[in-house]
Formats: structure tokens, sequence, C-alpha cells
């Protein structure tokens, strides 16, 4: 049938821009990183290779480069007012992620939120429950895996229509109530963004 399709000028990348999306879908399987919490802690000259941190500024929209030239400019200048603006921007940002994070994580009695401190030689990342900050190694399972999915598929920018995300298993340590929530989330995340989850 394409053969015939070929003949008559229809090219699979004619069809693709047309329908806006690959005729051969990314296939994407989800990973977790197993992050600890010495990773939240990271210095200005490694935090272009951080992974947490790539995904974290990915997640709110936030350019890692405009971070990486404060810092550029606060050590040429010898300013380090210039990060209290940067970090009020990153953290009103992290504002609207703690939101949804909560809404998705069913916390209904526990508040987490996500806190970035920026200093001259350090970059710091809170998850503060309630307002107390907390040791990501600590926490139960369940919360770890979440952190992970959240971060690396959920908030993360660039899925694209007609993707297929391949979980093994996914949220066997949430409470079954969390379980369920889950699956609805992911079947209605999936429906809005058209994309495909392989479980």
């Amino acid at each position: 049938e394409f053969n015939i399709a070929n003949r008559k000028g229809i090219t699979i990348e004619s069809v693709e821009k047309d329908k806006g999306y690959s005729i051969l879908p990314s296939i994407i399987p989800f990973n977790p990183l197993n992050f600890k919490n010495n990773q939240l802690q990271v210095s200005p000259d490694k935090l272009a290779n951080s992974e947490l941190y790539k995904l974290v500024f990915k997640a709110i929209d936030f350019d890692i480069n405009d971070l990486l030239n404060t810092y550029k400019r606060v050590k040429e200048q010898n300013m380090p007012a210039l990060l209290k603006k940067t970090c009020l921007i990153i953290n009103e940002k992290l504002n609207d992620l703690s939101t949804q994070f909560n809404k998705l994580f069913q916390s209904n009695r526990n508040k987490y939120k996500f806190e970035i401190t920026l200093e001259t030689t350090s970059i710091f990342l809170t998850i503060n429950l309630n307002d107390t900050p907390l040791h990501l190694d600590k926490q139960s399972t369940g919360f770890k895996w979440f952190f992970e999915f959240y971060f690396t598929l959920i908030a993360r920018n660039g899925l694209k229509r007609g993707y297929i995300i391949g979980m093994d298993e996914p949220a066997t340590n949430l409470h079954p109530s969390g379980i369920t929530e889950l699956r609805k989330f992911i079947k209605k995340f999936a429906e809005s963004n058209e994309l495909t989850f392989v479980i």
C-alpha cells in the first residue's frame, strides 16, 4: 500500500508532518535512577552533569544554562546577591510543581514541597514534608518510587504524541488506593497526551 501511495507523491515525511507525529514512535522504558540523598546537593561546576537537576529543571521549564551563566556572573563580578533573584524564580516554579506532585501522590494530610537554595559554592534541593526537611534515603520505598516516576517521566518535557512508555509492574510499593489512583492518572495522562503505556 505504501508503494502505491509513494507513487502518488505521499512520503513518510509528508504523513508525519500532516499527522504531527512519527509513524515509528519512540519507545521509552521507565527505568528508575535510584536517586540518593547526597545527589540533592551539587556544586555549580557539576550542575550540568547532574541527572537529578537536569530532570528538575526540565520539569519546571527552566534553562539550566541560565543558572550556569548566573554563577559565572557571580564569580566574575563578586555579586552573590544575583543568586537571590534566580532562586526566587526557580522556587516559584517549584511551588507549582509541588502542588501537582501532592495531587498525584494523593497526599491529603501531608504536603510535600520542593525548594532550591543557591549558595556561591553549592546548590541544594530540599524536599520538605509539612515544612520539615526530609532525608530522601530514609523515605518509604513507595515515596522514592513515585519521586523517580514523577521526575523521570511525568514532570519532564519532551514527551510527544505517539510515544510508547514501557513500565514493569509500576507502583507495587504504593498503598493500594495509591496504585488505583496512579492507574487512573496514567490512563488520563496517556489519553490527554496521546501516549501509550505498556504495563
